[in-house]
């Protein structure tokens, strides 16, 4: 089946559509509720499909829109100081509590935009292939 057609950031969840892969890319620190995405992207896979999360580590969020502290209402319970440590914390206290299986996970560089002090920045990106077990999937939809 092929899809062409453009759905609104708030509009996708509630389409009904169920997808082989979603990519979720440096949103979970940037997102209010991380917890809440994380279940909508797991109830919008296809039995065997793939979600695709990068995940700046060490974990910063700032929220942009909503709170005066930039604070998340949800907070993602991601601990430890360096990046093994937080990245063994988000799949086991984060992606896995959520009720995924990490496939496969690696370290890659993060370039992104900077600031007036400096042009963009070098960050540390840990990259995650996930997938949920089919009656998971059923359980949440």
């Amino acid at each position: 089946m092929k899809f062409e057609e453009l759905l609104d950031v708030e509009a996708w969840r509630e389409a009904g559509i169920k997808f082989d892969v979603i990519t979720c890319l440096n949103l979970l620190d940037r997102c209010d509720r991380p917890l809440s995405l994380l279940r909508d992207l797991k109830a919008s896979l296809r039995p065997g499909g793939k979600v695709v999360v990068a995940l700046v580590l060490p974990f910063n969020p700032y929220v942009e829109i909503g709170r005066l502290d930039h604070r998340p209402t949800e907070w993602l319970p991601i601990e430890g100081s360096g990046f093994e440590e937080q990245a063994s914390s988000a799949i086991s206290n984060v992606f896995e509590a959520s009720g995924f299986r990490v496939e496969r996970w690696s370290r890659v560089p993060y370039l992104c935009e900077g600031d007036l002090t400096q042009a963009f920045y070098w960050l540390d990106d840990a990259v995650f292939v996930l997938s949920a077990p089919e009656e998971s999937q059923q359980d949440v939809s």
